[in-house]
């Protein structure tokens, strides 16, 4: 859990390291006109993941820094909302993004697959679904909630390599990008 800007700081050297990540947002929309982003969590393809408190972080620069990096692949599932949630925070948009809900859809009859079915169909795996009737404000946040936020981004980087084999071997890269 990376709380404070000096935390977040020092894990930038690692994430810069890498030519992808992982992210998903976890936020609250009700009763307001914005997302109030709640919680960002990074994955990176050595398996660290780093869950970023965006509430008690109060440099929005940091985190600007790594969704706008053109050297990062960011790596989200059904990006539409994140995406939001992210400018709604940092007042910027990501780039370089690989959306595996986009890219699934090229290669299933199944059409917007919710992150979990990917997880189970992809990597066989089960994970929770459906936390969003969750207050990500309240603080500290449970052992559940931390769990539930890591395997957000968990899968993604192997879901990344795993759709790409299926787009190029059905020749449908191309389509994707």
């Amino acid at each position: 859990m990376i709380s404070t800007s000096q935390q977040l700081k020092s894990y930038l050297k690692a994430i810069f390291n890498e030519s992808k990540l992982a992210i998903d947002t976890e936020f609250i929309r009700e009763s307001t006109y914005r997302p109030i982003l709640a919680l960002v969590q990074i994955s990176l393809p050595n398996g660290e993941i780093y869950l970023v408190d965006p509430i008690v972080i109060h440099r929005k620069d940091l985190l600007s820094n790594i969704i706008n990096s053109s050297n990062l692949t960011k790596i989200i599932h059904s990006s539409k909302q994140d995406i939001e949630a992210l400018y709604s925070y940092t007042n910027t948009y990501p780039v370089n993004i690989f959306d595996t809900q986009i890219a699934s859809n090229f290669i299933s009859e199944n059409s917007n697959v919710g992150y979990s079915t990917l997880v189970k169909n992809l990597c066989e795996c089960d994970i929770k679904e459906g936390s969003w009737r969750t207050n990500w404000l309240e603080r500290p946040l449970s052992t559940k909630k931390v769990e539930y936020a890591a395997d957000d981004v968990r899968y993604l980087i192997e879901i990344k390599s795993l759709l790409i084999k299926r787009l190029k071997a059905l020749d449908r890269f191309s389509w994707f990008k």
